[in-house]
Protein backbone atom coordinates (compact mmCIF):
# COMPACT_ATOMS: atom_id res chain seq x y z
CA UNK A 1 0.00 0.00 0.00
CA UNK A 2 3.27 2.25 1.12
CA UNK A 3 4.43 1.69 -2.99
CA UNK A 4 1.38 2.25 -4.61
CA UNK A 5 1.49 5.35 -2.87
CA UNK A 6 4.65 6.77 -3.63
CA UNK A 7 4.44 6.24 -7.04
CA UNK A 8 0.70 7.80 -7.01
CA UNK A 9 2.94 10.89 -5.32
CA UNK A 10 5.86 9.94 -7.92
CA UNK A 11 3.31 10.49 -10.95
CA UNK A 12 1.40 13.88 -9.52
CA UNK A 13 5.37 15.16 -9.51
CA UNK A 14 6.05 14.25 -12.71
CA UNK A 15 2.62 15.25 -13.89
CA UNK A 16 3.19 18.57 -12.62
CA UNK A 17 7.11 18.81 -13.68
CA UNK A 18 7.56 22.32 -16.27
CA UNK A 19 4.12 23.57 -15.24
CA UNK A 20 5.30 26.96 -15.67
CA UNK A 21 7.03 25.77 -19.16
CA UNK A 22 3.88 24.51 -20.39
CA UNK A 23 2.07 27.82 -19.24
CA UNK A 24 4.36 29.84 -21.12
CA UNK A 25 3.66 27.65 -24.80
CA UNK A 26 0.28 27.89 -24.47
CA UNK A 27 0.73 32.03 -24.28
CA UNK A 28 2.93 31.58 -27.37
CA UNK A 29 0.43 29.63 -29.24
CA UNK A 30 -2.07 32.08 -27.64
CA UNK A 31 -0.11 35.02 -28.76
CA UNK A 32 -0.22 33.61 -31.99
CA UNK A 33 -3.74 32.92 -32.67
CA UNK A 34 -4.80 36.61 -31.66
CA UNK A 35 -1.68 37.91 -34.00
CA UNK A 36 -3.24 36.18 -36.97
CA UNK A 37 -6.39 37.27 -36.17
CA UNK A 38 -5.81 40.34 -36.08
CA UNK A 39 -4.02 40.80 -39.29
CA UNK A 40 -6.73 39.03 -40.85
CA UNK A 41 -9.54 41.87 -39.55
CA UNK A 42 -6.82 44.76 -40.23
CA UNK A 43 -6.40 44.36 -44.13
CA UNK A 44 -10.06 43.70 -44.08
CA UNK A 45 -10.68 46.56 -43.00
CA UNK A 46 -7.95 48.30 -45.09
CA UNK A 47 -9.30 47.20 -48.02
CA UNK A 48 -12.40 49.06 -47.27
CA UNK A 49 -11.04 52.13 -45.77
CA UNK A 50 -8.77 52.22 -48.75
CA UNK A 51 -11.54 51.85 -51.21
CA UNK A 52 -13.84 54.42 -49.41
CA UNK A 53 -10.40 57.02 -49.40
CA UNK A 54 -10.68 56.13 -53.13
CA UNK A 55 -13.99 57.06 -53.89
CA UNK A 56 -13.91 60.14 -51.87
CA UNK A 57 -11.12 61.51 -53.77
CA UNK A 58 -12.89 61.17 -57.18
CA UNK A 59 -15.77 62.50 -55.69
CA UNK A 60 -13.80 65.57 -54.57
CA UNK A 61 -12.27 65.73 -57.76
CA UNK A 62 -12.82 63.74 -60.77
CA UNK A 63 -15.02 65.18 -63.80
CA UNK A 64 -14.24 62.60 -66.74
CA UNK A 65 -12.41 62.90 -70.03
CA UNK A 66 -13.65 64.55 -72.93
CA UNK A 67 -14.46 62.32 -76.15
CA UNK A 68 -11.03 61.38 -77.48
CA UNK A 69 -12.99 60.20 -80.98
CA UNK A 70 -12.63 56.13 -80.03
CA UNK A 71 -16.05 55.48 -79.90
CA UNK A 72 -18.62 54.59 -82.40
CA UNK A 73 -21.26 56.95 -80.95
CA UNK A 74 -21.17 60.91 -81.03
CA UNK A 75 -21.07 62.62 -77.75
CA UNK A 76 -23.20 65.64 -77.23
CA UNK A 77 -21.86 69.28 -76.05
CA UNK A 78 -20.13 68.90 -72.92
CA UNK A 79 -20.71 65.17 -72.12
CA UNK A 80 -17.76 63.52 -70.55
CA UNK A 81 -16.82 60.22 -70.35
CA UNK A 82 -15.82 58.91 -66.76
CA UNK A 83 -15.62 54.97 -67.03
CA UNK A 84 -15.70 52.67 -70.57
CA UNK A 85 -15.75 48.91 -69.85
CA UNK A 86 -16.19 46.14 -72.22
CA UNK A 87 -17.41 42.35 -71.21
CA UNK A 88 -20.80 43.54 -70.11
CA UNK A 89 -23.87 42.07 -70.92
CA UNK A 90 -27.00 43.60 -71.25
CA UNK A 91 -30.12 41.78 -69.12
CA UNK A 92 -33.97 41.99 -69.62
CA UNK A 93 -36.21 41.74 -66.41
CA UNK A 94 -39.86 41.70 -67.85
CA UNK A 95 -41.20 40.88 -64.23
CA UNK A 96 -39.44 43.68 -62.45
CA UNK A 97 -41.59 47.38 -62.14
CA UNK A 98 -41.77 49.90 -59.77
CA UNK A 99 -37.85 50.22 -58.89
CA UNK A 100 -37.15 52.44 -55.96
CA UNK A 101 -36.10 55.86 -57.00
CA UNK A 102 -32.59 57.21 -57.40
CA UNK A 103 -30.74 58.62 -54.93
CA UNK A 104 -27.41 60.51 -56.41
CA UNK A 105 -25.44 60.58 -53.21
CA UNK A 106 -25.98 56.88 -52.32
CA UNK A 107 -22.91 54.57 -52.00
CA UNK A 108 -23.48 51.20 -53.47
CA UNK A 109 -22.04 48.15 -52.29
CA UNK A 110 -19.77 45.41 -53.55
CA UNK A 111 -21.62 42.17 -54.77
CA UNK A 112 -21.27 38.82 -54.55
CA UNK A 113 -20.28 36.48 -57.29
CA UNK A 114 -24.04 35.02 -57.39
CA UNK A 115 -25.82 33.01 -60.05
CA UNK A 116 -28.57 35.49 -62.26
CA UNK A 117 -31.65 35.04 -60.94
CA UNK A 118 -34.85 33.18 -62.36
CA UNK A 119 -36.36 35.68 -64.52
CA UNK A 120 -33.79 36.98 -66.28
CA UNK A 121 -32.70 36.82 -69.48
CA UNK A 122 -29.11 37.93 -70.48
CA UNK A 123 -28.38 39.15 -74.01
CA UNK A 124 -25.36 40.05 -76.18
CA UNK A 125 -22.00 40.90 -75.01
CA UNK A 126 -20.43 44.39 -75.48
CA UNK A 127 -18.81 47.39 -73.77
CA UNK A 128 -20.63 50.04 -71.27
CA UNK A 129 -20.07 53.95 -70.99
CA UNK A 130 -20.71 55.83 -68.29
CA UNK A 131 -21.05 59.68 -69.17
CA UNK A 132 -22.12 62.52 -67.51
CA UNK A 133 -25.60 62.53 -69.23
CA UNK A 134 -26.60 58.56 -69.72
CA UNK A 135 -25.42 55.31 -69.91
CA UNK A 136 -25.09 54.01 -73.02
CA UNK A 137 -24.24 49.69 -74.08
CA UNK A 138 -22.50 49.36 -77.27
CA UNK A 139 -23.56 46.16 -78.26
CA UNK A 140 -22.89 43.90 -81.55
CA UNK A 141 -25.66 43.93 -83.51
CA UNK A 142 -27.67 47.13 -80.89
CA UNK A 143 -26.66 50.06 -78.97
CA UNK A 144 -28.91 50.96 -75.34
CA UNK A 145 -28.82 53.83 -73.88
CA UNK A 146 -30.62 55.29 -70.38
CA UNK A 147 -30.40 58.66 -70.25
CA UNK A 148 -30.83 60.51 -66.33
CA UNK A 149 -33.16 62.59 -67.08
CA UNK A 150 -35.33 59.93 -67.73
CA UNK A 151 -34.22 57.91 -65.19
CA UNK A 152 -37.16 56.90 -62.75
CA UNK A 153 -35.39 53.89 -60.54
CA UNK A 154 -32.51 51.95 -60.37
CA UNK A 155 -31.01 48.82 -58.40
CA UNK A 156 -27.51 47.56 -57.47
CA UNK A 157 -28.76 44.54 -56.36
CA UNK A 158 -26.80 43.02 -53.65
CA UNK A 159 -25.85 39.39 -54.76
CA UNK A 160 -25.35 39.39 -58.35
CA UNK A 161 -23.01 41.87 -60.07
CA UNK A 162 -25.82 43.61 -61.62
CA UNK A 163 -27.54 46.65 -62.85
CA UNK A 164 -31.44 46.97 -63.16
CA UNK A 165 -32.38 50.60 -64.36
CA UNK A 166 -36.24 52.25 -65.14
CA UNK A 167 -36.98 54.90 -67.75
CA UNK A 168 -40.36 56.92 -68.38
CA UNK A 169 -40.09 56.48 -71.82
CA UNK A 170 -39.77 52.47 -71.66
CA UNK A 171 -41.73 49.87 -70.70
CA UNK A 172 -39.34 47.01 -69.81
CA UNK A 173 -36.87 46.87 -67.03
CA UNK A 174 -33.46 46.42 -68.69
CA UNK A 175 -30.05 46.91 -67.07
CA UNK A 176 -26.58 45.63 -67.40
CA UNK A 177 -24.49 42.53 -66.10
CA UNK A 178 -20.92 42.87 -65.75
CA UNK A 179 -17.90 40.92 -63.98
CA UNK A 180 -17.75 41.06 -60.47
CA UNK A 181 -14.11 42.37 -60.11
CA UNK A 182 -15.05 45.53 -61.51
CA UNK A 183 -18.92 46.00 -60.42
CA UNK A 184 -17.67 47.97 -57.58
CA UNK A 185 -15.57 50.49 -60.00
CA UNK A 186 -19.20 50.63 -62.36
CA UNK A 187 -21.51 51.27 -59.52
CA UNK A 188 -19.88 54.19 -58.27
CA UNK A 189 -18.85 56.08 -61.71
CA UNK A 190 -22.71 55.73 -62.63
CA UNK A 191 -23.30 56.95 -59.13
CA UNK A 192 -21.01 59.88 -59.24
CA UNK A 193 -22.21 60.61 -62.44
CA UNK A 194 -25.89 60.87 -61.51
CA UNK A 195 -25.05 63.31 -58.63
CA UNK A 196 -22.92 65.49 -60.70
CA UNK A 197 -26.10 65.39 -63.38
CA UNK A 198 -28.48 66.14 -60.51
CA UNK A 199 -25.88 68.47 -58.60
CA UNK A 200 -25.50 66.76 -55.98
CA UNK A 201 -21.95 66.08 -55.91
CA UNK A 202 -21.55 67.70 -52.61
CA UNK A 203 -24.02 65.94 -51.13
CA UNK A 204 -22.03 62.31 -52.37
CA UNK A 205 -18.65 63.82 -51.03
CA UNK A 206 -20.20 64.56 -47.32
CA UNK A 207 -22.03 60.96 -47.44
CA UNK A 208 -18.49 59.51 -48.20
CA UNK A 209 -16.81 61.19 -45.56
CA UNK A 210 -19.36 60.22 -42.53
CA UNK A 211 -18.89 56.53 -43.57
CA UNK A 212 -14.83 56.98 -43.76
CA UNK A 213 -15.40 58.59 -39.77
CA UNK A 214 -17.62 55.39 -39.09
CA UNK A 215 -14.28 53.35 -40.69
CA UNK A 216 -12.14 54.70 -38.57
CA UNK A 217 -13.92 53.65 -35.04
CA UNK A 218 -14.28 50.38 -36.51
CA UNK A 219 -10.68 49.91 -36.90
CA UNK A 220 -10.12 46.61 -34.83
CA UNK A 221 -7.56 47.19 -31.76
CA UNK A 222 -4.51 45.04 -31.27
CA UNK A 223 -5.36 42.32 -29.22
CA UNK A 224 -3.98 42.42 -25.33
CA UNK A 225 -1.11 40.29 -25.01
CA UNK A 226 -2.13 36.79 -23.13
CA UNK A 227 0.61 35.89 -20.02
CA UNK A 228 1.43 32.29 -18.64
CA UNK A 229 -0.80 33.75 -15.71
CA UNK A 230 -3.61 33.46 -17.89
CA UNK A 231 -3.71 29.85 -18.84
CA UNK A 232 -6.60 27.78 -17.99
CA UNK A 233 -6.44 24.81 -15.47
CA UNK A 234 -6.17 22.15 -18.49
CA UNK A 235 -2.68 23.44 -19.87
CA UNK A 236 -0.31 23.00 -16.49
CA UNK A 237 -1.04 19.40 -17.34
CA UNK A 238 1.12 17.29 -20.01
CA UNK A 239 -0.71 14.35 -21.49
CA UNK A 240 1.90 11.84 -20.02
CA UNK A 241 0.92 13.62 -16.61
CA UNK A 242 -2.61 13.34 -17.18
CA UNK A 243 -2.76 9.59 -17.52
CA UNK A 244 -0.09 8.55 -15.30
CA UNK A 245 -2.09 10.15 -12.88
CA UNK A 246 -5.56 8.57 -13.55
CA UNK A 247 -3.15 5.03 -13.42
CA UNK A 248 -2.63 5.81 -10.06
CA UNK A 249 -5.96 7.01 -8.61
CA UNK A 250 -7.73 3.64 -10.46
CA UNK A 251 -4.78 1.41 -8.78
CA UNK A 252 -5.30 2.95 -5.43
CA UNK A 253 -9.08 2.21 -5.60
CA UNK A 254 -8.62 -1.22 -6.82
CA UNK A 255 -6.44 -1.68 -3.52
CA UNK A 256 -8.75 -0.33 -1.34
CA UNK A 257 -11.21 -2.21 -1.73
CA UNK A 258 -9.38 -5.33 -1.82
CA UNK A 259 -8.66 -4.21 2.03
CA UNK A 260 -11.74 -3.64 2.42
CA UNK A 261 -12.54 -7.41 2.20
CA UNK A 262 -12.36 -9.81 5.37
CA UNK A 263 -9.12 -11.98 5.65
CA UNK A 264 -11.85 -14.61 5.60
CA UNK A 265 -12.60 -13.94 2.18
CA UNK A 266 -9.09 -13.73 0.96
CA UNK A 267 -7.52 -17.09 2.49
CA UNK A 268 -10.60 -18.63 0.63
CA UNK A 269 -9.79 -16.95 -2.47
CA UNK A 270 -6.68 -18.09 -1.91
CA UNK A 271 -7.28 -21.47 -1.40
CA UNK A 272 -9.48 -21.65 -4.37
CA UNK A 273 -6.91 -20.41 -6.76
CA UNK A 274 -3.98 -23.02 -5.41
CA UNK A 275 -3.06 -25.59 -8.26
CA UNK A 276 -3.79 -28.90 -6.49
CA UNK A 277 -0.78 -31.65 -5.62
CA UNK A 278 -2.07 -35.43 -6.31
CA UNK A 279 -0.04 -38.34 -4.59
CA UNK A 280 -0.38 -41.67 -5.19
CA UNK A 281 1.25 -44.74 -3.10
CA UNK A 282 -0.62 -47.75 -4.88
CA UNK A 283 1.75 -50.17 -6.79
CA UNK A 284 1.13 -49.91 -10.09
CA UNK A 285 -0.93 -52.37 -12.30
CA UNK A 286 0.48 -54.85 -14.31
CA UNK A 287 1.23 -53.72 -17.87
CA UNK A 288 -1.47 -56.07 -20.12
CA UNK A 289 -0.07 -57.99 -23.32
CA UNK A 290 -0.43 -55.11 -25.93
CA UNK A 291 0.22 -51.42 -24.47
CA UNK A 292 -2.73 -48.49 -25.29
CA UNK A 293 -1.57 -45.22 -25.05
CA UNK A 294 -4.72 -43.48 -23.11
CA UNK A 295 -6.11 -40.76 -24.76
CA UNK A 296 -6.42 -38.86 -21.36
CA UNK A 297 -2.60 -38.36 -19.50
CA UNK A 298 -2.77 -39.63 -15.96
CA UNK A 299 -2.46 -37.60 -13.29
CA UNK A 300 1.11 -37.15 -11.84
CA UNK A 301 3.27 -39.33 -9.38
CA UNK A 302 5.16 -36.99 -7.18
CA UNK A 303 7.13 -38.72 -4.42
CA UNK A 304 8.01 -36.67 -1.47
CA UNK A 305 10.57 -34.37 -1.57
CA UNK A 306 13.76 -35.65 1.02
CA UNK A 307 14.23 -33.41 3.98
CA UNK A 308 17.05 -30.65 3.02
CA UNK A 309 20.56 -31.17 4.61
CA UNK A 310 21.28 -28.22 6.98
CA UNK A 311 24.71 -26.70 6.64
CA UNK A 312 27.25 -26.15 9.66
CA UNK A 313 28.02 -22.65 7.98
CA UNK A 314 25.77 -20.15 8.11
CA UNK A 315 24.46 -18.07 4.52
CA UNK A 316 26.20 -15.39 3.52
CA UNK A 317 24.11 -12.26 4.10
CA UNK A 318 23.40 -9.92 1.05
CA UNK A 319 23.67 -6.43 1.45
CA UNK A 320 21.28 -4.45 0.11
CA UNK A 321 21.48 -2.48 -2.80
CA UNK A 322 21.05 1.00 -3.15
CA UNK A 323 17.95 2.55 -4.20
CA UNK A 324 18.50 3.98 -7.21
CA UNK A 325 18.21 8.23 -6.99
CA UNK A 326 15.35 9.40 -8.67
CA UNK A 327 16.79 12.98 -10.47
CA UNK A 328 13.72 16.19 -11.55
CA UNK A 329 14.54 17.81 -14.56
CA UNK A 330 15.08 21.45 -14.25
CA UNK A 331 12.46 23.39 -15.78
CA UNK A 332 13.32 25.68 -18.68
CA UNK A 333 13.97 28.87 -17.67
CA UNK A 334 11.53 31.77 -18.42
CA UNK A 335 12.44 33.92 -21.26
CA UNK A 336 13.62 37.45 -20.24
CA UNK A 337 10.63 39.76 -21.29
CA UNK A 338 11.32 42.39 -24.00
CA UNK A 339 12.69 45.75 -22.75
CA UNK A 340 10.07 47.80 -24.49
CA UNK A 341 11.47 51.83 -23.66
CA UNK A 342 8.53 53.43 -23.96
CA UNK A 343 7.26 50.83 -27.12
CA UNK A 344 3.66 48.89 -26.95
CA UNK A 345 3.07 46.02 -25.84
CA UNK A 346 3.57 43.17 -28.56
CA UNK A 347 4.55 40.35 -29.59
CA UNK A 348 6.63 40.96 -32.88
CA UNK A 349 9.65 42.50 -31.21
CA UNK A 350 9.28 46.13 -32.06
CA UNK A 351 11.04 47.83 -28.94
CA UNK A 352 13.08 51.42 -29.12
CA UNK A 353 15.80 49.81 -27.08
CA UNK A 354 17.95 49.10 -29.95
CA UNK A 355 18.22 45.83 -32.29
CA UNK A 356 18.17 45.61 -35.67
CA UNK A 357 16.71 48.73 -38.06
CA UNK A 358 13.50 47.70 -40.16
CA UNK A 359 14.29 49.15 -43.44
CA UNK A 360 11.09 47.51 -45.30
CA UNK A 361 7.75 47.78 -44.32
CA UNK A 362 6.79 45.69 -41.78
CA UNK A 363 2.96 46.26 -41.82
CA UNK A 364 2.68 44.20 -38.73
CA UNK A 365 4.07 47.38 -36.72
CA UNK A 366 0.77 49.11 -37.94
CA UNK A 367 -1.12 47.06 -35.43
CA UNK A 368 0.51 48.26 -32.21
CA UNK A 369 1.59 52.22 -33.79
CA UNK A 370 -0.51 54.38 -36.01
CA UNK A 371 1.07 54.48 -39.38
CA UNK A 372 1.10 57.15 -41.85
CA UNK A 373 -0.80 57.20 -44.79
CA UNK A 374 2.49 57.05 -47.21
CA UNK A 375 3.76 54.76 -44.83
CA UNK A 376 4.08 51.66 -47.74
CA UNK A 377 6.26 54.24 -49.91
CA UNK A 378 8.93 54.77 -47.72
CA UNK A 379 12.05 54.11 -48.47
CA UNK A 380 14.44 54.42 -45.69
CA UNK A 381 13.93 52.91 -42.32
CA UNK A 382 11.19 52.61 -39.71
CA UNK A 383 10.93 55.65 -37.45
CA UNK A 384 8.33 57.02 -35.32
CA UNK A 385 7.66 60.75 -35.60
CA UNK A 386 6.85 63.31 -33.12
CA UNK A 387 2.99 63.21 -33.21
CA UNK A 388 3.54 59.21 -32.27
CA UNK A 389 2.90 57.93 -36.35
CA UNK A 390 5.17 55.54 -38.07
CA UNK A 391 6.67 55.91 -41.02
CA UNK A 392 9.52 54.21 -43.26
CA UNK A 393 10.98 57.69 -44.19
CA UNK A 394 14.04 57.05 -41.69
CA UNK A 395 17.59 58.59 -42.42
CA UNK A 396 16.21 60.69 -45.82
CA UNK A 397 15.12 64.29 -45.72
CA UNK A 398 12.04 65.47 -45.09
CA UNK A 399 11.23 62.27 -42.56
CA UNK A 400 8.39 63.03 -41.03
CA UNK A 401 8.30 66.64 -41.76
CA UNK A 402 4.38 66.92 -42.06
CA UNK A 403 4.26 65.22 -38.37
CA UNK A 404 6.18 67.29 -36.53
CA UNK A 405 9.54 65.99 -37.43
CA UNK A 406 11.75 63.05 -36.32
CA UNK A 407 11.43 61.44 -32.85
CA UNK A 408 13.35 57.96 -32.88
CA UNK A 409 13.68 54.83 -34.82
CA UNK A 410 11.99 51.81 -33.70
CA UNK A 411 13.94 48.58 -33.63
CA UNK A 412 13.21 44.65 -34.57
CA UNK A 413 14.79 42.56 -31.37
CA UNK A 414 13.97 38.95 -30.85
Amino acid sequence: MRSLVACHRRCYDEGMTGTDARRSRWAERENDRRRRTFAAEMNEWRLRDETLRAMRDAAAGYTGRPDDGTLPVALRRDERIYLTLPGVYSVEAPGAHGLPRVAPDDVPVTPAAGPVPAGIRVGAGGTAVVTSRRLLFLGPQRNREWAYQHLTGMVHDAVVPMTLLEVGNRKSVSGLLVHVSAAAAFRFQVQLALAEAAGMRDALVARLDLLLAESGRRRPPPPPLAEPGQAPAGAAWSPVGVVAAAVAVLVLLVCGIGALLPDTAVRDAADEAAPVRVTTTAAAPTAPALAIKPAVPSPAVTSPAPAPTRSASPAPSRSPSPAPRRTTAKPKPRPKPLALCGAPRNTEGFTFCGGSLIRRPDFAACQYFDCIPAFPDGRGYMIQCADGMLSMSGGRPGSCSHHGGNRRPVYRRR
